[in-house]
């Protein structure tokens, strides 16, 4: 049975018995125990397998709880500025044998703070106390006390949770400007409020307030300024009430805001701001506001814009920044002062204008385009001059003006009167009208006036000195190639003294007789070239005050030159022609001429053009069409009239061009020659030293190396292209030229119908020819042996390749009067001349009876066909009846009868079997020999 403080422990207390072999052992297991079970606790054991039934035993133990627990005076949520009191209870068991340790720490990290600790021996607690003043956000955390014991260790923490704003920091605006007030709160959400001291409501317009940070534990919350005016200044509070919080405390913080406003720049001596030269002042910006109570030093700059419209940021030259002195005016330090003053961002502004004034205006000279002024009063003759009178500082009345002691008004005509003015400067102009010279614009100008505020007078006095060259000029203006001219410069004279003169000419040339004085120098040229001394010439007076005036004039230097005075060309081109004449510009009515044809015009062979006058010159054109070799060696005249001095015999200049044709043409004495016939072949070049060469159809002929080449008996095998290069001595270069040469005559004649060797009288004779000419052959001659016969057909030429022609002519055989039997045919056919063909061919008559005395005569001997049967050879004897003559070609001639022999028939054979047939194998005047 176990017993608690005296008692049966309920039942439900887990209580096991375990035997083993030295008796039972019981466990009494208490789970969750606190202090409420903190005693002692009896075992009784009633013994029941003794003899003495009945008997108990008990033994004691005491139980005892190591305890933690920690807590706060303020719970676990507190404003900021409040203390904070956490306490640490423990137990504090007697058994143990010394007392426990107590440790802190905040998150987890070891923190000492204010703490008290306390606890007794055998005392049954123990307390620990932590204090932190002044409590703010940085001090909510989890706060935890550990206690060691001799026998282990336990613990317990609380989080605290601290309420509390952070400080708003004050805003500066300037007047009109923008900006925010921003709050924020810390340690839980809750309903955010603005409003401004004094008034009477809460402030919404401008607010924005945003949802609450749970990460970083915060509440923010801005204030928005626009276009501030100085009512917007004041002291303006942001509060929260806690969301959750039964204390209604409100938690707030405040800030103020300012409106700077520049008040003022004063400005000390002088009167309205206008001082005279050397006097002092102090410029200084008043505010609205203790600059010692800005926790920032605002940014003050000065700007001056000056009298000229200069803008100049001034570095400050007082210990304020607020404070500009000056001890000495100046002009230069008038203009208007702005001065800015930056607040952090948002900027001031104020502005105030200083006035100085000069003890006298400013007088200066000008002279207009390029005319000199020298030492403020020394200026260029020629040049109109500019009087400019400056007063300073103080409006002004009224300027007049005088020259030399000579008032001048706004009537007069010589002068223009001009006044301009600004906020600082009233400037007077005096122009003058008309240039300079020796007697007009020189003398003493003086500009008068008086300032406005205290009517002092003011003037200024200059004199005006003219100097400088006054004219240049030439002997001759428009002088020949090859003239002389004098140069003369005339000048003003500065007193006492011999100025530097300089003169520049073109080109280069011989000069003599040279001399410079106190108001003219001069210079005489000669050997004067059109090519090289056209253009501007300047003569430069420098004074010794170092006033240098120019002047400039033209000389011109007239001729004409061809650009070049041969001009090459080849046959059937173009020659270009150029002239080139200096000086003087041109009428523009350049004239060409040769000798042979006089005046030249535009016709097609010629023609003519002329550039602009340009740099002196203008280069004229003359173009020749369609060279050919007769053409070269003419010579060209170009004759120009000039602008200036017409009428007089210096008007025109002229020059000469040669011009030289660079060619080659080839000819033929005869380009369609007759076989048989002799031509020569010329290659012309023209008048220039050349080397020549000879081809036909592309080969080099060997040998040829003259400008002729003969060509004797021609046949066709001379037909082709024959081609003559010319290669100049004078390295003009190469040229080519070819002639086609065409052979004409028969290539063939034959008889195309023979049968055997020979023909009979009688019978029709067919020539075939085959004829070489560029024309078609129309008319055809027969003749024989001298004698024309009668052509049967009408002949027609047919046209073949390669310049050919083949015809077929007809004739009847007569009797040949040769005792040969051989007929010589001539054919002439007729293009434009005559060409004839050659061919011989052999004609028999037939056999007739002998008569008695010719048989006489034949007995005994033999019959030739080659002669007459009337002049046969006689032999010995007669013919007797029954015999037979033969011939020596073995053919019968007749077999006399009783009363008549007859001829067996036509004899067509020939002495010799193998005699060929007789045509013209060559044409022409080759003749068969066989």
């Amino acid at each position: 049975v176990w017993q608690y403080l005296g008692s049966d422990i309920s039942s439900s207390l887990d209580s096991t018995a375990t035997t083993n072999s030295s008796g039972a052992a019981f466990s009494l297991t208490l789970e969750n125990i606190t202090t409420d079970t903190i005693s002692s606790y009896d075992a009784v054991v009633q013994l029941n397998t003794c003899t003495d039934i009945g008997a108990t035993m008990s033994t004691t133990a005491t139980l005892e709880i190591l305890s933690v627990n920690v807590s706060s005076s303020a719970g676990t949520t507190m404003y900021e500025g409040n203390d904070l009191v956490i306490t640490c209870q423990f137990s504090n068991p007697s058994s143990l044998s010394s007392d426990p340790s107590v440790a802190w720490t905040k998150d987890g990290s070891s923190f000492t703070g204010t703490t008290d600790t306390s606890s007794a021996t055998n005392s049954p607690t123990g307390s620990s106390t932590l204090t932190i003043s002044d409590a703010s956000k940085t001090d909510a955390a989890s706060y935890t006390c550990t206690v060691t014991y001799s026998q282990g260790s336990a613990s317990d923490n609380i989080v605290i949770n601290v309420l509390g704003s952070q400080d708003m920091n004050n805003l500066y605006m300037a007047h009109g400007g923008d900006g925010s007030l921003s709050c924020e709160f810390y340690g839980g959400d809750g309903t955010v409020t603005w409003s401004k001291s004094g008034g009477s409501s809460d402030i919404t317009s401008g607010v924005t307030t945003e949802n609450y940070d749970e990460t970083n534990n915060k509440k923010v919350s801005s204030l928005a300024f626009t276009s501030v005016t100085s009512d917007v200044e004041g002291e303006y509070n942001c509060a929260i009430n806690f969301t959750g919080i039964t204390d209604t405390t409100e938690t707030k913080t405040s800030a103020r805001v300012y409106i700077m406003t520049l008040t003022g720049l004063t400005v000390t001596g002088g009167t309205n701001n206008v001082f005279d030269e050397g006097n002092s002042t102090t410029l200084t910006v008043t505010t609205s506001w203790d600059i010692s109570e800005l926790s920032y030093t605002p940014t003050v700059t000065w700007t001056l814009l000056d009298s000229t419209s200069t803008n100049t940021t001034l570095s400050n030259n007082s210990t304020d920044a607020y404070v500009q002195s000056f001890s000495s005016l100046a002009v230069s330090n008038m203009g208007v002062y702005h001065v800015k003053v930056d607040f952090d961002g948002n900027a001031q502004y104020i502005n105030t204008t200083i006035y100085v004034r000069p003890a006298s205006p400013t007088l200066v000279f000008t002279v207009e385009g390029s005319g000199n002024l020298a030492d403020t009063r020394y200026v260029t003759v020629g040049y109109p001059v500019t009087v400019t009178c400056t007063f300073y500082g103080d409006p002004l009345g009224d300027v007049s003006w005088s020259i030399a002691g000579n008032s001048v008004s706004s009537s007069n005509t010589s002068y223009s009167l001009n006044t301009t003015t600004t906020d600082f400067t009233k400037v007077a102009t005096l122009t003058m009208l008309s240039a300079t010279t020796a007697t007009v614009g020189a003398g003493e100008y003086v500009c008068a006036g008086s300032y406005t505020s205290d009517s002092a007078a003011v003037s200024k006095s200059l004199e005006l000195v003219v100097l400088g060259a006054t004219e240049l000029s030439s002997t001759n203006q428009y002088a020949s190639d090859g003239g002389s001219v004098t140069l003369s410069c005339e000048y003003l004279e500065l007193s006492g003294t011999t100025p530097t003169v300089t003169w520049s000419i073109p080109g280069s040339m011989e000069t003599s007789g040279d001399s410079t004085g106190a108001t003219s120098s001069t210079k005489a040229l000669s050997g004067l070239s059109m090519s090289t001394n056209n253009g501007e010439v300047t003569c430069t007076v420098t004074y010794s005050n170092s006033l240098t005036n120019t002047l400039t004039m033209t000389q011109y230097v007239r001729g004409t030159t061809p650009t070049s005075t041969t001009v090459k060309g080849s046959v059937g081109s173009s020659a270009s022609i150029t002239c080139q004449v200096y000086g003087d510009e041109t009428t523009g009515s350049t004239v060409w001429s040769t000798v042979a044809n006089g005046t030249l015009s535009d016709d097609g062979k010629y023609n003519m053009s002329a550039d602009a006058y340009s740099a002196y010159s203008t280069l004229t054109y003359l173009t020749v069409s369609n060279l050919a070799l007769n053409d070269s060696g003419i010579v060209y005249t170009c004759t120009d009239t000039y602008a200036h001095l017409t009428g007089t015999a210096a008007d025109t200049t002229s020059a000469e061009v040669t011009v030289v044709i660079l060619d080659v043409t080839v000819t033929a004495s005869n380009d369609k020659p007759n076989k048989g016939d002799d031509i020569t072949l010329t290659c012309d070049s023209g008048d220039h030293s050349a080397s020549y060469s000879w081809e036909f159809d592309s080969t080099t002929i060997t040998g040829e190396n003259n400008s002729t080449l003969a060509l004797t008996d021609v046949d066709f095998t001379a037909a082709g292209d024959y081609t003559c290069t010319v290669v100049y001595d004078d390295g003009d270069g190469t040229f080519t030229d070819t002639v086609s040469i065409l052979v004409r005559g028969f290539v063939s004649l034959e008889q195309s119908n023979m049968e055997g060797s020979y023909n009979d009288v009688g019978e029709t004779i067919t020539l075939s020819a085959v004829i070489k000419s560029d024309v078609t052959p129309t008319t055809f001659t027969l003749f024989e042996d001298g004698t024309q016969r009668t052509i049967n057909n009408t002949p027609s030429a047919v046209a073949g390749a390669d310049n050919t022609f083949t015809v077929t002519i007809e004739y009847v055989a007569v009797a040949n009067a040769q005792s040969d039997n051989k007929a010589t045919l001539t054919v002439t056919a007729t293009d434009v001349n005559d060409i004839e063909g050659v061919v011989e061919i052999y004609v028999y008559e037939r056999c007739t009876l002998p008569t008695v005395s010719d048989i006489a005569k034949l007995q005994g001997g033999t019959l030739d066909h080659q002669e007459s049967v009337t002049n046969l050879a006689c032999g010995n004897g007669f013919i007797n009846g029954g015999t037979t003559v033969t011939c020596n070609d073995g053919e019968a001639v007749y077999s006399p009868s009783a009363d008549q022999p007859s001829c067996s028939g036509r004899k067509k054979g020939a002495r010799d079997k193998n005699r060929k047939k007789n045509r013209n194998k060559g044409g022409g005047k080759e003749r068969g020999k066989e």
